[in-house]
């Protein structure tokens, strides 16, 4: 689960855990995530299948504090399978 301020890089640090462009990001500070996902990605050394999950930013830019608490409510749902 990546957690952290907007623009700080989750979605980046997702894509390259991955392996390839799975989380939209961008260099820019703002935010770009709108809502929590999850992505799987397999370790080829240990052949182990692992899931990254990318979530808004604490503090986002485009919404409010409310808002953020609703939809990072909504991870654990989404680590419920995996």
């Amino acid at each position: 689960l990546l957690v952290g301020e907007t623009g700080e890089g989750k979605s980046f640090i997702g894509n390259l855990l991955v392996g390839r462009e799975a989380f939209k990001s961008s260099d820019q500070s703002g935010s770009v995530t709108q809502d929590c996902s999850k992505e799987s990605g397999t370790d080829a050394n240990l052949n182990v299948e692992f899931h990254v999950i990318d979530s808004v930013g604490l503090f986002d830019t485009a919404k409010s504090q409310t808002q953020v608490h609703e939809i990072m409510a909504g991870v654990a749902e989404l680590g419920v399978t995996g």
